[in-house]
């Protein structure tokens, strides 16, 4: 049955691998490709910031993920699976729609190629029959390599996982004629049931090889054509040097960049100032990724809204020179020390800072524009110059004006050096005048300023543990400035505090300093003290009140009540009285030498004025009452504390922030809110998240019936019973 010519089985197995990894590896590489693009198309055009991240992580998961999926399917494919000799997609894919699709698929794969894919699932029967172990019943059929995908892509996310399936007919099942072809004429030679000859012609017709010819030329035509149309890297280089020196700018949009519009941007101009060249419509591959590799550094800048407009309008303004740059500064991707990299750097740094002031924005703008005009193609940017310029102005602005040094000096310390100087300067602004208790103002120094140096290096300050330590920094000042007498202040100090110190970006090590471990616990025994205080104020302050509604008048020593209890006699006495007004008045005198001289008029009537001149404290919000409701609490429990992504408000001037409630703790009375690393970074009172949910300022991300019905019918109730 089995003649090998000058093969073995090792060997054989060996070139049967060989043709199908290389197959199956190019039409991988097709299917993640395009799901790449699609995820990219969709964070790049999206606004929202938590659905652009989540987009960018699941790029991210797609590649790093690759090789395990990738070792998982060969692994399959290649091992016997006596499943699939009578094979239920529906239960192997566990979703009755894309196992209908699948099937869809499958069928009509084997109508593009049936017949050689028949041939070869024959040949492969037959090799098994008396080599099951180097070759398996079904290897590399169509079944195999569809059960090996459905098991690999176990590694992805499960939507990631249904587009890969999804796209499995299109971007591999489809195109795997040739390797069916292939893999036939291998064990035709190799002597495996060479009577069953595959019904294509063993020599190539004139007609067919005439039809080659033509193709091939039309290639070539083809290619020709695209070379044509094409700007060379030299036209390009010279196009940007020009630009350069001509001061231009391809893209003058001050947000929604992208590298693609950037791209088409400086095509256009390239066209405008090249009549000859209308023609030329695209770049050449690797000139086109440099341009994307810098216009994304570029659109990162310019898209951040947290920048001045005015620094903004210079960033704009240095796209030309960026671009040169980066096609003749070698090392400006790869090194960020690169002294335009880190113009870029320190313009973000400096433009998205909330203190920077008027003069200083000029100044920056100002030395970017001298920049610019003195800049020209035939020298090196003065990249070096413009940073030391801006170093120049930060230090000015934080007070820490210094020499310029000469030598080297590394890039790490200049930073470190620069987010020290930032954070203190921003700690300093913020207390300003204000007295703070000893534990408040070491706590600052020694906790939260190294916290937020830390943050503010590592992760910038658009991510949600830098703002999370701003709000920490104004409840911190604002309980020690406003002289709090409400308990419920110092709990939400005291809660942001204990939850900024278990934030894992202080690692494990940071609390064994013993400088900060007490500082930190210095002054949460501080806030513990002042709680307590609070608790005995307010204490008495209730003691005092039932007091004074419960005392009688008699008792009151204030000059101005005793006052008023004459003015209240002297009315009454010239109402009943028909002595004449100065008698009555002299008489009333007479009478009242004394403080403990009796009067003839009742003394509820005399207590009238008593009453209005002690006014009622405010009464607290309705929903303060409604925190220890078990309705209240039960409501959270079933549709807050379900993973249910929310939109929460904070404050009128801030974005809604979509998180998810964490904990509700009812002894705090406080709700907790993590993001979607499952960390702290909201807490709110009870009181208000409630408050918030039933007066709509709060919701749910997705619209969810049972929520809007619940939330509806515990309205209703306690609507009912004049509880708001």
């Amino acid at each position: 049955m089995m003649n090998r010519v000058n093969t073995n089985t090792e060997e054989l197995r060996g070139e049967l691998d060989r043709l199908a990894k290389s197959a199956l590896d190019s039409a991988l590489n097709s299917l993640f490709n395009e799901i790449e693009k699609k995820l990219f198309t969709r964070a790049d055009h999206t606004s929202n910031q938590h659905d652009k991240s989540e987009l960018f992580e699941k790029i991210a998961q797609l590649k790093n993920s690759r090789n395990d999926f990738e070792e998982t399917l060969y692994s399959v494919i290649r091992e016997s699976n006596p499943i699939l000799n009578q094979i239920n997609w529906a239960s192997v894919v566990q979703n009755r729609s894309l196992a209908l699709q699948m099937e869809d698929m499958i069928a009509h794969a084997k109508a593009k190629y049936g017949i050689e894919h028949a041939q070869y699932e024959s040949r492969v029967k037959s090799l098994n029959l008396t080599e099951k172990e180097s070759f398996p019943q079904h290897l590399y059929t169509v079944s195999s390599i569809t059960f090996g995908f459905i098991k690999a892509s176990h590694h992805f996310q499960s939507d990631i996982r249904d587009s890969l399936i999804r796209s499995l007919g299109t971007h591999v099942l489809y195109k795997l004629e040739p390797l069916y072809i292939l893999l036939n004429d291998l064990l035709i030679q190799s002597g495996v049931l060479p009577e069953v000859k595959s019904k294509r012609p063993p020599q190539r017709s004139e007609l067919e090889s005439l039809i080659d010819a033509i193709s091939d030329s039309e290639s070539l035509i083809q290619e020709q054509l695209n070379e044509h149309s094409r700007i060379s890297s030299e036209e390009l280089q010279n196009f940007l040097k020009s630009s350069v020196d001509n001061k231009d700018v391809f893209l003058q949009s001050k947000s929604s960049w992208s590298p693609k519009t950037l791209i088409e941007a400086v095509i256009e101009r390239f066209r405008k100032s090249h009549p000859s060249l209308q023609s030329k419509t695209e770049l050449h591959s690797n000139d086109q990724e440099i341009i994307t590799l810098a216009g994304a550094i570029l659109s990162d800048l310019i898209n951040n809204n947290d920048i001045n407009p005015i620094i903004k309008n210079q960033a704009i303004s240095l796209q030309a020179i960026v671009l040169n740059t980066a096609f003749t500064d070698t090392d400006f991707f790869s090194n960020l020390k690169n002294p335009a990299r880190e113009v870029l750097n320190k313009l973000v740094m400096l433009g998205s800072d909330p203190y920077l002031s008027t003069d200083d924005i000029k100044k920056i703008a100002n030395s970017v524009k001298s920049f610019i005009r003195s800049t020209s193609s035939k020298e090196t940017p003065a990249f070096e110059t413009l940073s030391e310029e801006l170093d120049g102005i930060e230090n000015n602005e934080l007070g820490h004006v210094a020499a310029p040094r000469a030598g080297n000096h590394s890039l790490s310390s200049s930073i470190t050096t620069r987010s020290r100087n930032r954070i203190t300067f921003i700690i300093n602004s913020a207390i300003g005048a204000a007295l703070l208790s000893d534990e408040a103002s070491a706590f600052l120094a020694k906790v939260l300023n190294p916290f937020m140096i830390h943050v503010l290096m590592t992760h910038g300050r658009q991510c949600d543990e830098w703002k999370e330590a701003l709000a920490v920094l104004d409840n911190v000042i604002q309980l020690e400035v406003k002289s709090a007498s409400d308990i419920r202040d110092v709990l939400i100090v005291e809660s942001k505090v204990k939850e900024l110190i278990k934030n894992p970006i202080l690692g494990d090590d940071f609390f064994k300093v013993a400088v900060q471990k007490t500082a930190a616990d210095h002054y949460l025994t501080y806030l513990k003290n002042k709680r307590t205080q609070f608790s005995i104020i307010q204490k008495r302050k209730e003691e005092e009140r039932e007091t004074q509604a419960t005392s009688n008048i008699d008792q009151l020593n204030s000059e101005s009540v005793v006052e008023q209890v004459e003015a209240a006699e002297l009315k009454n006495a010239a109402k009943v009285s028909s002595i004449p007004l100065p008698q009555a008045h002299k008489n009333g005198i007479e009478a009242n030498d004394g403080r403990s001289a009796e009067v003839d008029v009742p003394k509820t009537d005399a207590a009238v004025p008593v009453e209005e001149t002690n006014q009622p404290e405010p009464e607290p919000s309705p929903y303060e009452n409604l925190c220890s409701d078990p309705r209240i609490k039960q409501f959270l429990d079933r549709h807050i504390l379900n993973n249910e992504w929310l939109q929460i408000y904070t404050s009128d001037d801030a974005a809604l922030r979509r998180l998810k409630a964490s904990k509700v703790n009812m002894e705090l009375k406080i709700v907790s809110f993590a993001n979607r690393n499952g960390e702290i970074t909201l807490v709110l009172p009870i009181a208000q998240f409630i408050s918030d949910l039933l007066e709509n300022r709060s919701n749910p991300v997705f619209d969810n019936p049972n929520y809007n019905s619940a939330k509806q019918q515990l309205l209703d109730t306690i609507k009912s019973e004049d509880l708001i």
